[in-house]
């Protein structure tokens, strides 16, 4: 598997990771590590989505 899907799945499980824990919890540093993680791979994503 190439790594521009790895990252959209990757990108998807953080992103479904980051909605659950938001609705569930009031802990913000997980909230913001959880964002943090996302936004890593959606800069990753963005650097090789046309490649």
């Amino acid at each position: 598997m190439n790594n521009k899907v790895e990252l959209e799945k990757q990108i998807e499980k953080l992103r479904l990771k980051l909605y659950e824990v938001f609705q569930q919890s009031s802990n913000k540093e997980e909230i913001i590590s959880i964002s943090q993680l996302l936004d890593e791979a959606l800069n990753s994503y963005e650097k090789i989505k046309d490649k």
